[in-house]
């Protein structure tokens, strides 16, 4: 596949509405939960080794107003770097080809060795383009915006990997990931 490298900047979270967006995660169908296990949205997103976290009114675990907002819909799945379970997300299969995908990071809590994390755009059972994310902040709460012009025509799936920078069998590494959305490519 294709390497590609990811310049992180913080910036406003995308808001579809204006018909560009062909598609969104669904992450707000599953309740919040500490807990790193297996889950999946109602649409079929698949996370292993996952958490996921709400907005709200303050910054209980697994309620995160500082990065989430105050919306109680607000959701983030959290990919775990513990490297004896992976933290990964997998969309469902993806119809309307793939131009432009973005979506949201950041962390809350303090990880010593910054972000990193692969995003893979699948097509039948082979990675077609791959995204390294490596960010060397790690600055509780703030936001980071990923966004890649992928242009791939026809049905992909969009992987997103915890590639486990601390090396530890602990709770580690962990990265909240919400505002999957991409625009369609022909």
């Amino acid at each position: 596949g294709d390497e590609g490298g990811q310049e992180p900047t913080p910036g406003p979270e995308p808001t579809p509405g204006d018909g560009e967006w062909a598609g969104r995660d669904d992450f707000a169908t599953v309740a919040h939960n500490s807990s790193y296990i297996a889950r999946q949205s109602t649409a079929g997103w698949v996370g292993e080794n996952c958490a996921v976290q709400a907005g709200g009114p303050n910054d209980s675990n697994p309620v995160f107003n500082s990065l989430l907002g105050s919306s109680e819909t607000a959701r983030a799945w959290v990919i775990n770097g513990k490297t004896s379970a992976v933290g990964k997300i997998t969309s469902p299969v993806i119809t309307t080809g793939c131009g432009t995908l973005t979506f949201q990071y950041g962390m809350t809590f303090t990880e010593a060795n910054g972000y990193n994390f692969t995003v893979d755009i699948v097509q039948n059972g082979d990675v077609v383009k791959t995204f390294n994310v490596v960010n060397a902040d790690n600055t509780k709460f703030a936001k980071y915006t990923f966004e890649e012009e992928v242009n791939v025509a026809g049905e992909f799936q969009i992987v997103i990997t915890n590639n486990c920078p601390s090396a530890t069998d602990g709770n580690k590494d962990r990265y909240s990931i919400w505002d999957i959305m991409w625009t369609a490519h022909n």
